[in-house]
């Protein structure tokens, strides 16, 4: 016998509870037709489709993450098990990461403690400088100059001789 789907539903199958399409401006979401789909899921033409895991929550396609399931950091919109070495710093009390800062190319312990630089800086202990000069110490006659081979600073101490 033929039977109204449920509300909202545009066709049902194999009973009047159980949608398999929407009516317009409705989304399928486990077999029901609803308004606007939940947090953990994204539109996907006219159905809600969930989050991919690790993802909490997403916005435009399933694996653009907003949040993570727990235990997971937080990346530039995608979810990790660890925040990517090197290059970011994880924070443990809201499980993100953060990008060393720009002058860094590899950085350690803070995002401003350098272990390489990105082209044009040179490190200095741990941090990327783009001029070395401003280091020189000309009363003790320390210098500095670039390594442009190995991008590290280094300096060279002249000894000034008096005559009497």
């Amino acid at each position: 016998e033929c039977q109204s789907c449920g509300t909202n539903c545009n066709s049902c199958y194999p009973s009047p509870n159980v949608c398999t399409s929407c009516n317009d401006g409705f989304y399928l979401y486990n077999n029901e037709c609803i308004e606007s789909c939940p947090p953990t899921t994204v539109k996907f033409g006219k159905q809600c489709v969930e989050c991919k895991s690790p993802c909490k929550t997403c916005e435009s396609k399933y694996d653009f993450c907003l949040t993570c399931i727990d235990n997971f950091y937080f990346y530039e919109n995608k979810c990790y098990a660890a925040c990517p070495p090197n290059i970011t710093i994880a924070i443990d009390t809201n499980k993100t990461c953060i990008k060393c800062q720009d002058q860094c190319k590899t950085c350690s312990s803070s995002t401003d403690h350098c272990t390489s630089c990105s082209e044009g800086y040179y490190l200095f202990g741990n941090a990327c400088i783009q001029e070395c000069s401003h280091l020189n110490d000309q009363e003790n006659g320390i210098y500095y100059g670039k390594n442009n081979e190995k991008q590290e600073w280094h300096w060279k101490q002249q000894i000034l001789w008096k005559r009497w």
